[in-house]
């Protein structure tokens, strides 16, 4: 969209750093745009004016800071509830103890049908949103505790895969037979050459399956493989 010289700010956007006199007027593109690229904040409306800046921010760079801005407003954008109103009718969202419920069955089934773990965040995030979509919200806070405005892209990668580990690490506490990742951590330990003793520490933290666990483990598809070839 070209530079109009009719437009005048200032910026609608509330971190907005001030620093460009050049405008752009907010259309259905920019919208589209900005929530494909998860960075479009809920107040921004059809017609308002936004600074070349925070154009790009939005729809040319999808920077992280203007996606934590738009999940921060999501987040806090929550609709004041009448004191009459029975809490239990609003089901758009859940705690975190009802969060770690939901996800630990979702990964307890999986594990029981032989399905891989997912070590990708936002395939994890879509996997457990198909199953209920008020994880939504949790995940939603779980990316915003994070800190990721103050993270380079990749150091987010990074992190993602961090957060999904949190989860099997949170679910496993809740049920011991959620370990698939714990298993996948200590094969590969193991298959470094990592003392058993290590290993068996990092069991005691429930970070792994002990080294007796994982030989096993280890025996069992050793004994899979042979049977099939």
């Amino acid at each position: 969209m070209p530079f109009t010289s009719k437009l005048i700010g200032p910026c609608v956007i509330t971190i907005c750093k001030r620093q460009s006199s050049n405008w752009k007027t907010v259309t259905e593109n920019v919208i589209s745009k900005g929530q494909t690229n998860k960075t479009f904040p809920n107040y921004v409306q059809l017609g308002d004016t936004i600074c070349l800046n925070c154009y790009n921010g939005i729809v040319t760079r999808s920077t992280v800071e203007f996606q934590q801005h738009a999940l921060e407003q999501s987040c806090h954008n929550v609709p004041e509830i009448p004191e009459e109103t029975p809490m239990d009718i609003f089901t758009d969202s859940v705690t975190f103890l009802q969060g770690v419920e939901i996800i630990t069955d979702v990964l307890y089934k999986r594990e029981q049908n032989k399905l891989p773990t997912i070590w990708d965040f936002e395939e994890f995030r879509t996997v457990m949103e198909s199953k209920d979509q008020r994880l939504k919200s949790f995940f939603d806070e779980l990316y915003l505790s994070t800190n990721l405005r103050r993270k380079s892209v990749s150091t987010m990668e990074k992190v993602s895969k961090q957060l999904v580990f949190l989860c099997y690490f949170i679910c496993g506490i809740r049920n011991m037979f959620v370990n698939n990742a714990k298993r996948d951590l200590g094969m590969y330990l193991d298959s470094t050459g990592t003392p058993n003793s290590t290993i068996d520490t990092l069991a005691t933290m429930g970070l792994t399956l002990t080294s007796l666990s994982i030989s096993y483990h280890k025996d069992s598809v050793s004994q899979k493989h042979s049977a099939t070839v």
